[in-house]
């Protein structure tokens, strides 16, 4: 047998009587289940809105309270700035993209069942492309801002820093 010290011995005795086990916990599935599908869809879009505003905020204060004065020789405080809060941003928007193309997406997903057609994602919510209204509108207006949006964002920031394109 190994003879520990008797600090790290305490140490794991302490711990035997107590686990912690992530995989038992609950998804975040759990937390959202007595929502309204429209509530749903707006905490799947908007959510990752406030998100990135919180990150993008501190660099916009910078760039506001930032004293203006003569250029420099270095990267400016805006290039210091934008730097500072783009690579989060780009990383925090390459994780929601399946998440959020997926929820906005889902809502053109319809079944016909012999009463009406329904949501393949949720049956008990109507079709918005037959019902129309706000869900739809909303389903438009964030499937081009995040399934289009992020993909064409990438690019556009790729082709301002003039990367060259792989060869075949």
């Amino acid at each position: 047998t190994v003879q520990w010290p008797s600090s790290i011995a305490h140490m794991m005795e302490s711990s035997a009587a107590s686990s912690f086990n992530f995989v038992a916990l609950p998804g975040p599935n759990c937390l959202i289940a007595g929502l309204s599908h429209r509530t749903r869809l707006l905490g799947y879009t908007l959510t990752p809105l406030l998100v990135l505003l919180v990150m993008v905020l501190p660099a916009l204060l910078f760039l506001a309270l930032s004293p203006r004065g003569p250029p420099s020789a270095g990267p400016s405080p805006l290039d210091r700035a934008m730097d500072a809060a783009l690579k989060p941003t780009l990383f925090l928007l390459f994780l929601l993209y399946p998440v959020t193309s997926q929820a906005t997406l889902s809502n053109f997903n319809c079944h016909f069942v012999g009463v009406g057609c329904f949501l393949m994602s949720d049956y008990s919510v109507r079709c918005p492309l037959d019902e129309g209204g706000f869900v739809l509108a909303w389903s438009v207006v964030s499937s081009a801002a995040y399934a289009a949006g992020i993909p064409l964002l990438f690019y556009l920031i790729l082709r301002y820093d003039k990367v060259p394109p792989s060869p075949p």
